[in-house]
């Protein structure tokens, strides 16, 4: 969420190249992430008589990025309530 908040903050600053979060297969087993850089051309205006590279941000990218950011925390945050529910179950019938 920090990495698109970030983005949406600078959509109008020129030369901002917007981020992504990639998730990684570490060597020692699981899974990581690591923020870079996302891929594409940066849109070009000419201002003064000078080109100026403008930001590469997608608000409508972005914006589709946290909502799937919030449902995953939905999903996850629904796991471990169930885990929680069944652990205590287990610890009612175990009694």
């Amino acid at each position: 969420m920090a990495v698109s908040a970030d983005a949406v903050a600078n959509v109008n600053t020129d030369g901002y190249r917007a981020k992504e979060v990639v998730a990684e297969e570490r060597a020692e087993g699981g899974v990581g992430s690591s923020v870079r850089e996302q891929p594409g051309e940066s849109p070009v205006a000419e201002r003064d008589g000078a080109r100026v590279f403008l930001s590469n941000t997608s608000v409508a990218r972005e914006t589709v990025t946290r909502i799937q950011a919030s449902r995953a925390f939905q999903a996850n945050l629904a796991v471990i309530r169930t885990s929680d529910q069944m652990t205590q179950s287990l610890l009612d019938i175990v009694g």
